[in-house]
């Protein structure tokens, strides 16, 4: 007797969300797995400077401020994007169930690590010489506006939610 996998249509959603969103950030940073798998493993890109200038624009920025912190960015952008989607009743099925719950409470998640990631930021730049400082303050000041972004979008949901 062959065992059937039951497959859950929000599984299969979520799954494919996923891979489309793994997809949209190596497009965007020109980066393959094995090249962010190397580079995590204090591998080194494999290229020399003269290479590292000529490339994209795009992979340059998420390459300064880090593939780490171009997933938190994009997922806010995602998070504020999914804002006007969101119904006044909760829809437990279907894709209705990304923006009515996984979205709030990823924002709200997702306003702690951007607090947290702005304080480590802060924290390192101490340690670096005054040469390397604004790679830290564009982070800090990126992550600022997309914190205000956030809360803009998220705030009006979460003071209702408060206020009932």
């Amino acid at each position: 007797m062959s065992r059937h996998k039951v497959r859950y249509p929000l599984a299969t959603g979520c799954r494919i969300f996923w891979n489309t969103y793994l997809a949209l950030f190596f497009t965007a940073s020109n980066l393959t797995m094995r090249e962010t798998i190397h580079r995590s493993a204090g591998r080194g890109s494999g290229g020399n400077e003269a290479e590292m200038t000529a490339v994209n624009p795009m992979k340059r920025f998420v390459q300064h401020i880090g593939e780490l912190r171009a997933v938190l960015a994009f997922t806010v952008l995602v998070c504020i994007a999914l804002y006007p989607f969101s119904a006044s009743e909760i829809r437990y099925t279907g894709w209705g169930f990304v923006p009515d719950v996984i979205a709030p409470v990823l924002s709200l998640l997702l306003v702690f690590g951007l607090l947290l990631d702005m304080l480590m930021s802060r924290v390192f730049m101490f340690d670096v010489d005054k040469t390397r400082r604004g790679r830290f303050k564009l982070i800090i000041v990126l992550e600022v506006l997309l914190l205000a972004g956030l809360l803009t979008a998220w705030g009006p949901f979460y003071l209702a939610l408060l206020n009932t």
